[in-house]
């Protein structure tokens, strides 16, 4: 359902106010009571209502172009805004779990991780007692963990994949949880992983495009297996960045949803985001990584999935925060 922009109620509401005041003011003065009228004279002319800065509620977006990458560093994680505005999810000519194509709304605008989370971020988590402390960890996390004695990433001491500026990976879906809810309780932010909607709009935009930066494939934009042999440090293909400005959201990691798998349409509501209730379920990954030779797993639109203990060398994360 496509949304429209409040400005023009808001107009009308402040002309019918204005009209009304300018009543006051002519009677305030036949009447012999001129006082009157200054302060109402003053009301006319502060009437005109506050524009609606675009991007935010009540004044979406409609095309990527509308919007120019706002960047802020929000509890030590340089994020960048995705506005609001609405795009077509999915692809009819694509494969069978992105169709059929729909359109998904947001109201108000969002952050997500210009990034995905580089190891030194990740290693704040483990040295503030991340692996310790059962507050951070779902019930069936923490249950993993300590079924398998878990300290670290699983492939945390390569030194193939634990560069500082490298995408921590052979991270679960529980780890990247345990991880957003530690930040949300050191920051006072709300961190969390992105949903599927989230991740595929702040790719894509209100444009739909194939590949964050346009509909034409570029190898040079992606960490793949066509030029790495293992992680690359995050950002390293700027020109790959999406309309939002966010980077690596093709190739480098597959990236970790809020989201179960389930079949579309996308629906937040349906019980897919109810990730405290939920146990082994299958979880949705997004993004494709740097050991993928089809660029048909690099498209903005394709969905992966695995269960949420599953590992892997090109498998990370990146956070959102309403």
């Amino acid at each position: 359902m496509a949304m429209q922009p409040a400005e023009d109620e808001a107009i009308r509401l402040a002309r019918k106010g204005v009209q009304w005041q300018i009543i006051g003011v002519v009677v305030a003065i036949i009447f012999g009571v001129p006082a009157l009228a200054i302060p109402l004279l003053d009301r006319v002319e502060n009437s005109t209502p506050t524009p609606i800065p675009l991007g935010d509620s009540g004044n979406p977006i409609t095309a990527n172009a509308d919007w120019s990458p706002v960047l802020q560093e929000l509890g030590g994680i340089p994020m960048v805004k995705v506005p609001a505005g609405c795009f077509m999810m999915g692809n009819n000519d694509g494969n069978e779990n992105e169709r059929p194509a729909h359109q998904q709304c947001f109201d108000a605008p969002f952050w997500i991780g210009q990034t995905e989370v580089t190891n030194t971020q990740y290693q704040a988590f483990m040295d503030a007692g991340g692996y310790t402390n059962a507050a951070y960890w779902t019930a069936a996390g923490w249950a993993w963990r300590q079924s398998e004695s878990v300290t670290q990433p699983s492939c945390y001491t390569d030194s193939a994949f634990n560069q500082p500026d490298q995408p921590v990976v052979c991270v679960t879906w529980y780890e990247a949880m345990a991880y957003s809810a530690w930040l949300s309780a050191a920051s006072g932010l709300t961190f969390r992983l992105p949903t599927e909607a989230e991740w595929e709009y702040a790719s894509r935009g209100p444009d739909a495009l194939i590949y964050p930066w346009g509909n034409t494939w570029n190898p040079d934009n992606v960490v793949w297996s066509g030029n790495a042999v293992k992680p690359a440090p995050v950002g390293s293909r700027p020109a790959g960045a999406s309309w939002a400005g966010a980077l690596d959201m093709s190739g480098i990691v597959w990236e970790w949803m809020s989201s179960q798998y389930q079949a579309y349409p996308y629906s937040a509501t349906d019980g897919r985001e109810d990730v405290d209730t939920q146990t082994d379920v299958l979880k949705a990954l997004r993004g494709g990584a740097w050991f993928n030779n089809n660029t048909d797993f690099l498209r903005c639109d394709y969905r992966s999935r695995y269960a949420p203990r599953y590992v892997l060398s090109g498998g990370g994360f990146r956070l959102a925060l309403s």
